[in-house]
């Protein structure tokens, strides 16, 4: 009766975790089911490239240019495999980013067996709750469902942070498992190879710290395991230098720029972040309580250092306003919240006696504080909201989801000559469905354009626009008419800050498409009457044409369309 128990014990928290993956699977398809932009338009980027590899024109973004505009190369690899072996780019991305996200909740619960708790029934929970801190943000579902590396990255991060430390503390070498797991970390982020560096340096510091001493034998103990990730990352430079003649992705210029800016960027998105966190702050510096944790939760401070750090470059940002550079890192921030947590339950437990009322105490304040998790409202409504969006996620699965930019790329495609260039700052849809040869404004794709150094400026960004502001900066206008694309699609808004030449080379035109929306346009001047597109000039132009970037915004009134 004893092992039958002892059974039940061990299989409970099982059956709970499968709850919470299915609980988060479902938000994952009412989110897909509501039409929310899924995969994410930054999501065809990678599959443009994978498209061109398998039609055998090479990893290209635009064919006989070779760019490398994509950080995420395993990513790439695996979407290609998936094309070749005849399966839907944008379905299968998004599938295999759902998968991989269920994952990475289930890693996080393997993690949390590492705390230290007076009994298995508080630790199980504690685990548990550090997997709901995990799933209920809704960014954390939305970017589940973008079809980006994001979630691969997250998957290879947890086991590769955990082992290190076990193998550091244990074996006292980094094992070839661990080596491995930071390889394919490396092909998947450009940042990998600097996480894994970091976390190196950190562990000899923490070594120097407790003996006080510094020994060079230390170094050669992370020799076996290490070998193998950085010989990846050697082997990935080889083949940038080889094929695409640089030792940096052309991202890397793009988004990645240290000025003052990025600083102002920065503080605000780290700012927001810890007040979206909230009262779970208060949890991490008590995951130190426990001396038998201490060291473990020292370590797990490690990732987390190192993605705000090195944000300060890459923008000043942590991935936007969905924070998708912090995502993968957001687990380690659960882990400490989860020992700090189990720690406070030990310390209450000891004015109980009776093992019963332990248990309850326990269950009760785990349970208080989930429910205390902020954005957990939101995360319950998602998954209410399932039934109503499963029309939705049907449709999108059967390839038969409209989507805007989808329409506008597939018009493109069948009614624009295969030899015409546009120019966007959105170069994941519209150039994906459209085949055209693309001019990327944010310079991704663009060498030019991403090699510009950042422009002096007091221009003042709002929160909503402060997401890569060193690529946002990078626009170049001029460059673009130098190139005379036949059309300029997304940046009607900007007309205000239009040049002179903008006006006198390009016509504002809109076309109505077959979903019944309209979209508009920039179409070249000698191109007015290409295939019946209806060009309408705007009232106030001589307004417009003093414009300068700088200079003052003429009134609303004057771009009415006649």
């Amino acid at each position: 009766m004893s092992v039958e128990r002892a059974g039940r014990r061990l299989r409970w928290p099982l059956v709970v975790l499968l709850l919470l993956l299915a609980f988060q699977g479902i938000r994952a398809l009412s989110i897909i089911g509501r039409g929310d932009e899924c995969p994410y338009d930054d999501t065809f980027i990678t599959l443009r490239y994978a498209r061109n590899l398998v039609e055998g024109n090479g990893l290209v973004f635009n064919l006989g240019e070779r760019v490398e505009g994509f950080s995420c190369f395993l990513w790439a690899m695996i979407n290609a495999a998936a094309m070749a072996l005849g399966l839907n780019g944008p379905i299968f991305s998004v599938g295999a980013s759902i998968l991989l996200g269920l994952g990475g909740i289930a890693l996080c619960f393997w993690a949390g067996g590492r705390f230290e708790a007076t009994d298995g029934w508080t630790k199980a929970l504690g685990r548990l709750f550090c997997c709901w801190i995990v799933l209920a943000p809704p960014v954390v579902a939305g970017w589940a469902t973008s079809g980006m590396e994001i979630q691969l990255y997250a998957l290879l991060l947890i086991p590769g942070v955990v082992l290190l430390y076990e193998d550091w503390v244990k074996k006292e070498r980094v094992s070839p498992l661990t080596g491995a797991l930071f390889a394919l970390l490396i092909l998947t982020r450009p940042e990998g190879i600097f996480c894994l560096l970091f976390l190196l340096v950190f562990l000899i510091v923490m070594q120097m710290i407790r003996t006080r001493r510094f020994d060079l034998g230390e170094l050669r103990k992370l020799l076996p395991g290490s070998l193998i990730a950085f010989g990846a990352y050697i082997c990935l430079i080889a083949f940038r230098i080889i094929y695409y003649h640089d030792i940096f992705p052309n991202t890397h210029y793009a988004k990645v720029a240290w000025a003052w800016v990025n600083v102002e960027a920065w503080t605000y998105h780290v700012t927001h972040l810890a007040l979206e966190l909230n009262w779970l702050l208060v949890l991490i510096p008590l995951a130190f309580l426990a001396k038998e944790a201490r060291r473990f939760s020292t370590f797990l401070l490690a990732p987390i250092l190192f993605i705000f750090i090195s944000s300060i470059a890459v923008g000043g940002t942590l991935g936007g306003g969905g924070y998708r550079l912090f995502i993968p890192y957001l687990p380690f921030v659960a882990l400490l919240c989860g020992q700090g947590l189990i720690n406070v339950v030990v310390l209450l437990q000891r004015f109980f006696r009776n093992r019963r009322w332990k248990a309850v105490l326990s269950t009760a304040i785990i349970l208080l504080a989930a429910a205390l998790v902020p954005q957990s409202k939101g995360a319950m409504k998602t998954f209410l909201n399932a039934r109503s969006n499963a029309h939705g996620a049907k449709m999108f699965f059967l390839n038969k989801a409209v989507v805007p930019d989808r329409v506008l790329g597939e018009w493109l495609r069948d009614n624009i000559p295969k030899n015409f260039h546009i120019a966007t700052d959105r170069i994941g849809r519209v150039p994906f469905y459209s085949r055209l040869y693309t001019l990327d404004m944010f310079g991704l794709t663009e060498p030019r354009i991403a090699h510009k150094p950042i422009p002096k400026t007091t221009q003042r960004f709002a929160p909503s626009e402060m997401r890569s502001v060193s690529a946002t900066l990078k626009k170049d206008w001029d460059y673009a008419l130098e190139v005379k694309p036949e059309i300029i699609i997304d940046i009607l808004p900007l007309w205000p800050q239009m040049t002179i030449r903008i006006l006198d080379d390009y016509c504002p035109t809109e076309v109505t498409l077959p979903n019944g929306r309209v979209a508009k346009f920039l179409i070249r001047r000698d191109l007015e009457g290409l295939r019946g597109l209806m060009c309408r000039e705007l009232e106030g132009i001589e307004d417009l044409r003093l414009m300068r970037p700088d200079g003052p915004k003429p009134a609303i009134g004057t771009l009415q369309q006649r």
